[in-house]
């Protein structure tokens, strides 16, 4: 039987770049699984059980072919929150609760694709992500730092850790502290000797742009040698891993603790979600993919499943796995799945090695990680733009670190939803005039405009619906008030793009309104759709004035010729 041709292109070629990618991909995601299972407060088998399955559920389901998805820093972080506000101490007790915390979150994932809510990641608002971020991100350094030191930490918020830890620097390990120097230094120091050892001609090779990112893996070699051969190195240890295949009723241990757990695991899928479609929108522009948002929450929560049942923790894309996919030159998702074999052999093979490694290494690899999202400045370009927006940023940061991960982020998910609906209960309004020898109209406060003392033009700047009608027909109504001789109003709806009940109904009420006074209601500018909505209501058959295809048509019809027409310019340059 003969093979299909897409078959065969794939054997003869992108099998190749995919086989490479898995293998670079694989040195990256070892040390990074290992590490996340430990900022968890998890078992090391468990960050390396969640590197397995999920990738092979990924490669099936969704549409990346580049997306890394795994254990991600922030999604361990909440995971470990998640774990010790349920009040869970317990090793075991916590490995089955973070197999039932997946399984929630894979679940609220797949259903929100099923009924195609990935809309919704569209009002985590960018102040409250960056926030999120910023501030998660110290709290991950303040927790690792307790392993660089060696000591032992009582205190649970943030604030009071990193008070502890400044204590604690007296009593701190000088041989953890070594160690921990000495990853820093090949973390930073190995990528830039090995790009300038490399011929120029060579550097922009993809074998140039990879060979510095293995430099988490020389640190883990160079550190573990030194624990295990030099004799008065004495540093905690990863410890034993275990391969047991997991046993899939253990996690029925956990689910006495889904009640408490479920508001993390709706934290939790949201942020695993937004930061997993960032990840693959921002590298599909590349690749000329499409991502779409709910296949991408369906492939993500099939991910989280297949950690669940595989004795895992919660995953997400990552950034960096998916840039050192990216650069190596991942074809299609099926390199993801070799990534899987590649791990699930490590953990066949090599397992009696990641007992050797140094806890204080696994701890800095997720320092020098996390460090490159701390950027205090960040926060000045947001202030100059909005300072709205900018205490958004503050309130969310400062929520995570002081209230934790889960109710700082609530806070400034709901504060976010609130300011959205207050812009939106202002639309912006302006009378509006023509710009003489023109047909553009303009604000009257921002432009040199034409106006007609007994003609209001006035443009709504959102769409109208029951949040905001009633501001519009207070602001129409005061500047009708203020105007001497009216005979004609005229809302300009460009900007409409809906207009829902309550506002019909506040139309119709200003319409009335106005003919009490004498005056005729005109609407220009109206879009198809929403005329299609106006149509099936009773405005036409009450409307006083007429429906004008643009301003200008109305102005030429209504102005110079209206009843005690009286034109002027209004100077509002410069206001």
């Amino acid at each position: 039987m003969a093979l299909p041709d897409n078959f065969k292109h794939y054997m003869s070629g992108l099998i190749g770049q995919d086989a490479v990618a898995s293998i670079v991909i694989t040195i990256l995601l070892i040390p990074q699984s290992l590490a996340y299972a430990q900022l968890a407060s998890l078992p090391p088998e468990v960050g390396l059980m969640a590197s397995i399955l999920p990738l092979v559920a990924y490669a099936l389901l969704g549409r990346s072919s580049v997306l890394a998805v795994g254990p991600v820093a922030i999604v361990a972080l909440m995971t470990a929150a998640a774990l010790q506000g349920a009040g869970i101490v317990d090793p075991t007790a916590k490995v089955a609760a973070a197999g039932v915390l997946a399984l929630m979150i894979g679940g609220i994932l797949i259903a929100a694709g099923l009924l195609r809510l990935g809309f919704l990641a569209n009002y985590l608002s960018q102040p409250v992500i960056h926030g999120f971020i910023i501030s998660s991100s110290i709290i991950i350094l303040i927790s690792q730092l307790r392993h660089m030191l060696d000591v032992t930490l009582t205190a649970h918020e943030p604030l009071f850790q990193f008070l502890e830890l400044v204590q604690s620097l007296v009593a701190s390990n000088p041989t953890t502290v070594i160690l921990g120097l000495a990853t820093f230094a090949i973390l930073f120091g190995f990528p830039k000797a090995m790009t300038a050892s490399l011929p120029k001609s060579a550097r922009e090779t993809t074998i140039g742009d990879l060979l510095p990112r293995v430099a988490p893996l020389v640190a883990i070699a160079v550190t573990a040698f030194a624990a295990v051969v030099l004799p008065a190195v004495q540093v905690p240890l990863t410890g034993e891993v275990s391969t047991a295949l997991p046993d899939l009723t253990a996690i029925t241990q956990g689910l006495g603790a889904a009640e408490l757990l479920w508001p993390s695991a709706l934290l939790i899928a949201l942020i695993a979600f937004t930061e997993s479609l960032a990840v693959a929108r921002s590298f599909a522009a590349r690749k000329k993919e499409k991502i779409e948002a709910n296949r991408e929450l369906i492939a993500i929560g099939a991910a989280n499943a297949a950690a669940a049942l595989s004795g895992g923790m919660p995953v997400a894309g990552g950034f960096a796995r998916t840039a050192v996919s990216f650069a190596a030159g991942a074809a299609t998702r099926a390199a993801g799945a070799m990534t899987a074999g590649l791990i699930a052999l490590s953990l066949v093979f090599f397992t009696g090695l990641y007992a050797y490694i140094p806890k204080v290494t696994l701890a800095v690899i997720i320092i020098f990680s996390i460090s490159k999202m701390i950027r205090f400045g960040e926060i000045l370009p947001i202030w100059r733009y909005s300072p709205l927006d900018a205490g958004v940023y503050a309130l969310t940061a400062g929520g995570v670190f002081l209230l934790g991960v889960e109710m700082g982020l609530l806070m400034g998910v709901v504060l976010s939803i609130i300011i959205f609906i207050a812009r939106a209960g202002r639309p912006h309004i302006a009378q509006v005039g023509r710009i003489a020898g023109s047909e553009h109209f303009r604000n009257v406060r921002r432009h040199s405009v034409l106006t007609h003392n007994h003609l209001l033009m006035v443009r709504v700047d959102e769409s109208l619906y029951f949040a905001n009608a009633l501001f519009l027909e207070n602001d129409l109504m005061t500047r009708v008030q203020d105007h001497d001789g009216l005979t004609d109003v005229v809302l300009l709806a460009s900007a409409v793009n809906k207009i829902d009940w309550s506002a019909m109904e506040t139309l119709e009420r200003i319409n009335g309104d106005l003919k009490a006074r004498g005056i005729r209601f005109h609407l220009a500018e109206v879009k198809g759709p929403v005329m299609d909505r106006i149509e099936r209501s009773d405005l036409l058959a009450h409307l006083t004035g007429e429906i004008f295809l643009s301003a200008s048509v109305a102005e030429s019809t209504l102005g110079a010729n209206g009843r005690g027409a009286k034109s002027q310019m209004v100077d509002g340059a410069g206001i």
